[in-house]
């Protein structure tokens, strides 16, 4: 569970998560400007106190619905979220179900296929409902629990680990040398129900639940992490709490070893929330924090045959990022096959990218991007099709971030998609109908959101698909959860207007994709009566010259009644841009 921007060390806040989590439900505004797209997070707040009294701006059609008379939004209602929004809390498992709690916390699953939802577990293993994550393994026969969550930082936890066989109905603890003990983290192989875990920041293996456990590493120690990144890792890189990838076949994973024993401590004082004595002095938090001019952590990359788990194989970086300093970065890890993996290496200044794909230790170059001015942001997994030839990346097509094919064999790169607009990210290639679906804005629409479509061949023409499914009031900003299995997705609405999430299952006949409603799973009914007769800002968006043929979008939230006219004289306002990195 990825903690909340306030409570993370960068304190910052944008109009989504830093380095662009997967999972954001904040808005984006991307701007295009010139020959560059330049993107630009602006959090605009009026605090005015005003009832009554008509708007005297006009509807241009670029504004949100408003009602002009009503009940002001009060700084409680802000406060305490009685005005947020409910969205789709389910995960997907590797069989196309949808795991998920009902208002009494009992774990559910639900099949789109059949419309049947099962129980997992109900409310006599009150003990297990202190959970708060639950992973299906992949044979359907294990559920995996985690309870007692420790924060570490945004993304990493502690928690101990129980493993409910859904067959036989008995728990088996994920203990370490018979142990009941706190893990980093515990992930499924995509195949079967084995397992890696991490202890103490060593790796570690299990056939299945109830065998005994094989150590991967056993250098792990505070300052080197194996199959977990450190914190500059976890917080700019990778997004995640996890450095460790299963092959498809669950026969290998690769796994990066992190050593910050070169990198220098930084001493954070951690004030804690208002009113707790434990924080009446502030804590001391210590960590890694490499700047400009210091060591990086050093990053070694290594495969583990699963037959023979202590036997590692260390994955060679590029000569040309191989420097005295070993300050190359390691941004992206995939297998495209059971034996054949694909790595994204960059030197530290990030203007130079090196895509390997390796069979073994046996590695070759199939891509590379050098940049005169300005970095490289190739953050995104790569997404594979059928059978592995090929790898979709978002890589930059004449200062727009494109979907791009490129081979795991041959040094061939095809931009997919083109034009004026960004894609923000590559969601699925569905391995049977050879269709990639991505999440862009349009050349005309730079702060809306839309799913699209399209065949991994070049020259195929997109599709939008959120662009054709009917609301009222109409949504312009999307996103999607792909099912891993089946035709299913969970579309989620998330503005201008009161956010819903629905399931839909799309076909594909005829060189074009329909989607079909399945199941509603969020109508948000409460905040739409909450929103009856409240007086609403007005949304309204200017394009602002910054010269150097740039132009940047605003967002302006304007308080009903507001006059803008200039004869009342002047608003206060607040202007809260963010430039952490890969922001906007």
């Amino acid at each position: 569970m990825a903690a909340s921007k306030g409570d993370s060390i960068e304190i910052g806040q944008s109009e989504q998560e830093l380095v662009g989590s997967k999972k954001s439900n904040n808005r984006k505004y991307l701007l295009i400007g010139g020959a560059a797209a330049v993107v630009i997070a602006v959090v605009v707040v009026l605090i005015v106190v005003l009832t009554g009294g008509e708007d005297d701006t006009k509807d241009n059609g670029n504004s949100s619905p408003v009602i002009q008379q009503g009940d002001p939004i009060t700084l409680e209602d802000f406060l305490t979220g009685k005005l947020s929004s409910r969205g789709f809390s389910g995960d997907w498992s590797p069989s196309g179900k949808v795991i998920s709690r009902d208002d009494r916390g009992s774990v559910l699953a639900y099949d789109p296929v059949t419309n049947e939802t099962k129980t997992l577990l109900g409310p006599d293993r009150e003990d297990l409902l202190q959970g708060f994550k639950f992973d299906l393994s992949a044979d359907e026969r294990y559920l995996l629990v985690a309870r007692g969550y420790g924060k570490i930082f945004r993304h990493s936890f502690l928690a101990v680990y129980d493993i409910v066989d859904l067959v036989e109905g008995k728990t088996i603890p994920v203990n370490v040398k018979g142990a009941r003990q706190a893990l980093n983290v515990v992930e499924w192989s995509p195949v079967g129900n084995s397992f890696i875990f991490v202890h103490q920041n060593n790796l570690y293996y299990k056939a299945s639940p109830e065998a005994t456990e094989v150590q991967i590493t056993d250098d792990g120690a505070p300052s080197i992490y194996n199959g977990i990144p450190d914190w500059v890792y976890e917080e700019e890189v990778f997004s995640t709490n996890i450095a460790t990838w299963f092959s498809p076949d669950g026969k290998k994973i690769a796994f990066i070893k992190f050593n910050d024993t070169k990198t220098r401590l930084m001493k954070i004082p951690v004030y804690g929330p208002p009113g707790h004595p434990e924080y009446q002095y502030p804590h001391e938090l210590v960590l890694h924090y490499p700047k400009a001019g210091t060591p990086n952590p050093e990053v070694n990359l290594y495969t583990v045959d699963l037959s023979n788990p202590t036997n590692k194989i260390e994955i060679a970086p590029p000569v040309a990022m191989v420097t005295p300093d070993k300050d190359h970065i390691i941004t992206s890890v995939g297998w495209a096959t059971g034996d054949r993996l694909i790595t994204i290496w960059k030197n530290r200044v990030q203007n130079h990218a090196i895509i390997t794909s390796c069979s073994n230790a046996d590695c070759m170059e199939v891509h590379e991007i050098k940049l005169d001015e300005g970095w490289l942001e190739l953050f995104s997994a790569p997404i594979f099709n059928k059978d592995g030839s090929q790898f979709a990346l978002i890589t930059s097509q004449d200062s727009f971030h494109h979907v791009t094919l490129l081979s795991t064999t041959t040094k061939s790169a095809q931009a997919l998609t083109t034009g004026k607009f960004v894609v923000q990210e590559i969601l699925k290639w569905d391995a049977e109908s050879n269709l990639i679906f991505y999440a862009a804005n349009t050349a005309e629409d730079s702060h809306v959101l839309h799913i699209h479509a399209v065949q991994g061949q070049v020259g195929a023409t997109p599709q939008c698909l959120s662009c054709a499914v009917e609301s009222s009031p109409k949504q312009t900003y999307f996103n999607a959860q792909m099912s891993r299995k089946g035709n299913f997705l969970v579309l989620e609405a998330k503005g201008p207007n009161v956010p819903w999430a629905e399931m839909f299952e799309w076909s594909f006949a005829n060189n074009a994709v329909s989607l079909k409603p399945v199941k509603s799973l969020e109508s948000n009914t409460e905040l739409h009566a909450k929103l009856e007769g409240k007086a609403l800002p007005k949304v309204q968006y200017h394009e602002i010259d910054l010269g150097n043929g740039f132009t940047s979008k605003v967002m302006l939230l304007i308080p009903p009644g507001a006059d803008l006219s200039g004869k009342s004289g002047k608003y206060p306002l607040l202007v809260d841009v963010y430039g952490g990195p890969n922001s906007y």
